[in-house]
């Protein structure tokens, strides 16, 4: 019983998050950042011991980084969470959407840098 009450709330998060990208999608295509930031922080109250919240917090806060062409605080924040969580033995699906940014990130600095 206690295996199918994680499995539950687990599940739960999963379509709370996945509401959440939704919302925070459209928010960003309408650059309205500020409106991303106050749920990006609310995430990280949220995420104080549950890697779920933490890695969409920083996903979207990559994101926000990104749009202000703030590459190099994004890089960084991604960076340091994959690597965190690969120490620590993260499932691989919640490490995607971050590796996915992050080359998507450096792609973009390299397209600068060959430009400059």
């Amino acid at each position: 019983m206690k295996a199918l009450g994680i499995a539950r709330s687990l599940n739960s998060q999963r379509k709370q998050t996945g509401i959440l990208n939704c919302l925070l999608g459209l928010l960003l295509e309408e650059e309205r950042f500020n409106d991303v930031q106050v749920h990006v922080e609310q995430l990280v109250l949220r995420a104080i011991n549950d890697p779920l919240y933490r890695s969409v917090a920083v996903l979207w806060q990559a994101r926000i980084w990104r749009h202000q062409d703030k590459l190099e605080e994004a890089r960084s924040e991604l960076s340091r969470t994959i690597g965190s969580y690969e120490k620590i033995g993260i499932l691989a699906d919640l490490m995607g959407d971050l590796k996915e940014e992050l080359q998507g990130i450096e792609e973009e600095m390299d397209e600068r840098a060959a430009s400059d």
